[in-house]
């Protein structure tokens, strides 16, 4: 059973496995250190009755602060960010029968009326660029090539046993430097 407790500071509701009962720690809501206590302080929301549920499509709020209880068969789950919500979604991990409640409200919804929601969001985050470097970075990481190169080169170039290789790479760190330095001309005055 999880220790269930508010932030003492900014009243963030917090759950930690019994193990963490003692055990300081920073919030992750206003990053201030606290104590887990012992035993539960604060309780979670308790879903309704089925006639209490929102029974209407609805759109769920999506600010990354808030959190979200999960109610599955008369229990309640640890608060929840958006985002897992929506990993718990693409694995097929929500029930449509579950329950959702937002952090510090008593309205409760089942995920069937949230469809709409967790599916957009779900499609606008697989459309989202996965974060490719940008030009300055790809420039950086070509400009070492050469550079490694030169070196390589210029160590082999020192060993007996390696200088005919060495002169190779030497020879191909050269190409790739020249290489790089027209496309960066090129880059500047285009």
């Amino acid at each position: 059973m999880d220790i269930r407790f508010d932030c003492p500071r900014c009243g963030q509701n917090l759950a930690v496995e019994k193990k963490g009962a003692r055990v300081i720690v920073d919030c992750p809501n206003c990053k201030e250190q606290i104590e887990i206590p012992r035993a539960s302080t604060a309780s979670p929301p308790q879903p309704p009755s089925a006639s209490v549920v929102t029974t209407r499509q609805i759109a769920l709020p999506t600010a990354p602060e808030l959190r979200y209880w999960l109610g599955r068969e008369g229990n309640v789950r640890a608060p929840y960010t958006f985002e897992i919500l929506l990993v718990m979604w693409a694995r097929k991990e929500l029930r449509l029968t579950d329950r959702l409640c937002v952090q510090s409200t008593e309205s409760w919804t089942e995920v069937a009326n949230v469809m709409k929601s967790l599916e957009e969001a779900a499609h606008s985050q697989s459309e989202q660029s996965r974060n490719p470097p940008g030009l300055p970075g790809i420039m950086l990481l070509s400009a070492l090539l050469p550079i490694i190169g030169l070196i390589m080169g210029i160590v082999w170039l020192s060993q007996p046993r390696f200088r005919s290789a060495g002169g190779q790479v030497l020879f191909i760190a050269i190409v790739f430097g020249f290489i790089w330095f027209l496309f960066l001309l090129a880059w500047s005055t285009g």
